[in-house]
């Protein structure tokens, strides 16, 4: 923010602030906010996973679609499950697909351990994925 003058001839001392926006420039011009705002910790395109569950283990995994650097848009996407043993509970792998489930949604983005996290619900909550399968088990 910055003051500048209220009127061009006004010689009293009296000023209004001004609220600046700021847009990331490159050769082809403006290109807006976002490029200005995607220094967070979290970027477009990066997954995200949840494991959560009382007496079983849940896996779910989001991808981001739109960061800034204390918010994140983030999209669901179906968890390919591959069964490791069989029974009435199973254990499985997952890992993320490319099919999107329900709608786009935001969440502010926290830190724990220097690392992340989005609160997903208040019993969940999604960290980076490291591309290695997540471990989960439920009743089928």
């Amino acid at each position: 923010m910055i003051s500048v003058p209220a009127k061009k001839n006004d010689k009293s001392v009296m000023t209004k602030t001004v609220r600046l926006r700021t847009a990331a420039v490159t050769k082809k011009g403006c290109v807006g906010r976002k490029a200005a705002d995607s220094k967070g910790p979290l970027k477009e395109g990066d997954i995200l996973y949840s494991s959560w569950g009382y007496d079983q283990t849940n896996v779910d995994f989001f991808k981001v679609v739109n960061a800034t650097e204390k918010m994140v848009t983030l999209q669901q996407v179906k968890t390919h499950e591959e069964r490791l043993s069989g029974g009435s509970f199973g254990s499985y792998n997952a890992t993320p697909t490319n099919k999107d489930e329900g709608k786009p949604f935001k969440r502010k983005i926290h830190s724990y351990e220097g690392q992340p996290v989005v609160a997903i619900r208040d019993y969940a909550h999604a960290r980076k994925w490291n591309g290695e399968p997540k471990h989960g088990d439920h009743s089928h």
